[in-house]
């Protein structure tokens, strides 16, 4: 097969850009060119396995319950393995890294609860999934497969020297933080999270019909930013209890014939705007915000309005179904 580069370039772009870059959580006043320079690791770290994953569900039919599960499990590896902010107590000597940290410290596991949910999800939902799903509506391009062989094993590559260079970054700066049985946990949890996205999937027996594609951005807002602010655990407890029905919703929306495009983009669209918004409250590591970090957030706002635009004149000719008429 042959490579369709302009998605699979969309994704290695967009992937990075929103897993780092939409909040301008560590951006300085001179930052804009490392920032751009940085794309150099972070999009083979981020985009490549969104890529991987989301060829590895085309190709083997898992739908979006399937690729979701994947990333997820990229999710588990990034957090856990590869930089380990989920078992770290003072994380790069960050600035209010212990408030989100030590609230919902469980002693037993030796993490934050705080810190598993919003890092894992928030890597599920907004450096992998959202970007994944923008690009594969904008592209018209979602149900085929984009990489070729040799661009695959080359994208692996690329994400396992990319993922080695931020570890040993992290081991030079924080040393070796997991214990044992937490990496033969996250190990496991992983191997699991990708069986199950292998697993045959039963189509739910009652398709429930979706709201409009207004209500899912609102939705996809209202997610990400739960995410951001669940750093205690009464709203730890509501949050992924939330979680769990809008889960549940989303099975059964997907299954409705009246499920379209564009309510997959509202959803993607959704979470990114409530990233780069929040950004706006957010203080970066290295001090107070300053003229650069403002310019980010806009450019970050305007960048998902852009990306949102495209997606609904992408999706404005879509087929309804017989209840929409």
């Amino acid at each position: 097969m042959r490579t369709r580069w302009l998605p699979v370039l969309g994704v290695l772009l967009l992937s990075p850009v929103c897993a780092e870059y939409l909040s301008a959580y560590d951006v300085s006043a001179d930052g804009l060119l490392t920032l751009l320079g940085g794309l150099l690791v972070l999009a083979p770290l981020y985009g490549a396995p969104a890529l991987l994953a989301r060829e590895l569900a085309v190709r083997r039919g898992l739908g979006w319950r399937g690729l979701l599960l994947l990333v997820t499990a990229l999710g588990v590896l990034q957090a856990v393995v590869v930089d380990q902010s989920v078992v770290n107590a003072d994380y790069r000597d960050f600035a209010g890294w212990s408030e989100l940290w030590q609230p919902t410290y469980v002693p037993a596991l030796d993490l934050s609860a705080y810190a598993a949910v919003a890092f894992v999800l928030g890597h599920t939902s907004a450096s992998f999934g959202a970007p994944l799903a923008i690009v594969m509506v904008a592209s018209r391009d979602g149900a085929r497969p984009w990489l070729g062989r040799g661009s695959a094993l080359t994208l692996g590559v690329l994400y396992v020297g990319a993922a080695g260079l931020v570890h040993a970054d992290h081991l030079s700066a924080e040393g070796w933080q997991l214990s044992a049985t937490q990496l033969v946990g996250a190990v496991a949890l992983v191997a699991i999270l990708i069986w199950w996205a292998l697993r045959p999937w039963r189509t739910p027996p009652r398709a429930w019909r979706p709201p409009t594609p207004a209500v899912l951005v609102l939705l996809g807002v209202i997610v990400e930013g739960a995410l951001g602010w669940s750093v205690v655990w009464p709203a730890l407890v509501v949050t992924v209890a939330g979680l769990g029905v809008v889960a549940l919703a989303l099975v059964h929306w997907g299954a409705s014939p009246a499920w379209t495009d564009r309510h997959l983009a509202g959803l993607a669209v959704g979470v990114l705007l409530s990233r780069a918004l929040g950004g706006f409250l957010v203080v970066p590591v290295e001090g107070d915000r300053n003229p650069t970090t403002y310019l980010v957030n806009v450019g970050a706002t305007l960048l998902v309005l852009a990306l949102g635009a495209l997606a609904w004149r992408t999706t404005r000719r879509v087929v309804r179904s017989p209840d929409d008429c």
